[in-house]
Order: structure tokens, then C-alpha cells, then sequence
């Protein structure tokens, strides 16, 4: 290869890198934010007070106003401060906010003999679509 190929191709990288098209997150992945009860706000293991600066941390590391935003409340959070915060998001250009409810892990784990039971005596009800003419079964 020759010289000036790869000199063109380094700048190309770095200016890209530059203008920030490299970081940008694609259409499908979400932007998780959490918040503390004692309105501490972490993005991306940063951690600040201000709700304004959320959106230019979003739009810096990428986001565009097609990325979901998932606001992750931890602890007992005031419901104020998070509709603040999709509030201070939507003036920002991202309006696709959603806060998160926290959950309970029990919640998703199935205990042994829970569930939906199939009866195998007996037989599967029949089936038919709507407009069919009722036609007598043979028993």
C-alpha cells in the first residue's frame, strides 16, 4: 500500500471521530439513565445533580430523537424529579422518554408447579372460525 493511502485514511478516521458520527447510537438502542433518591443522576458511570445537563450528556455520547431514553428510578424517587427529567429531555431534542417502574426480581421467576395445567383426559375444544356454518360434530 502506498503511503499517502494510509495517511488518507488515519485523517478520514480522525474526522469522524472528530465530528462525532463514530459514537452515534444506533436507532434501536435505548440510553439507560439512573436517578437516586437523593437526586443523584448517572449516565454512563457519570454521575451530576443538574437535570439540564442530562440532554447534552445524551446527545454527546451519540443519542439521536430516535434512541429510546429509559429513566431507571433507584430507591424511592420523588415522581417530581422524573418527569423533570423527561421534561429537561424533551427540550433537548430527545423526546423519546420512558420511565421505568421498579421491579420486584421475584416477579419474573417462576416457582416449580405454578403455571398454566394441561388436562390430557380430556379433549381439545373445537374450533371454529368466525362466518363457518355450524355443522353437527360426530360424537
Amino acid at each position: 500500500m502506498k503511503p499517502t493511502f494510509m495517511l488518507k485514511a488515519f485523517a478520514a478516521a480522525a474526522m469522524l471521530a472528530a465530528c462525532g458520527c463514530a459514537t452515534k447510537m444506533p436507532p434501536g438502542t435505548g440510553a439507560y439513565v439512573y436517578v437516586t433518591s437523593g437526586g443523584a443522576i448517572t449516565f454512563r458511570g457519570d454521575t451530576f445533580r443538574d437535570p439540564s445537563l442530562l440532554p447534552k450528556r445524551l446527545i454527546k455520547a451519540g443519542a439521536t430523537p430516535r434512541n429510546e431514553i429509559y429513566i431507571v428510578p433507584q430507591g424511592e424517587v420523588k415522581e417530581d424529579m422524573l418527569r423533570i427529567l423527561a421534561l429537561e429531555c424533551g427540550r433537548g431534542g430527545l423526546p423519546n422518554v420512558a420511565i421505568v417502574a421498579e421491579r420486584k426480581p421475584e416477579a419474573f421467576v417462576q416457582k416449580e408447579g405454578e403455571g398454566y395445567k394441561v388436562n390430557t383426559a380430556t379433549k381439545p375444544p373445537h374450533f371454529s372460525p368466525p362466518g363457518a356454518r355450524k355443522r353437527k360434530r360426530k360424537q
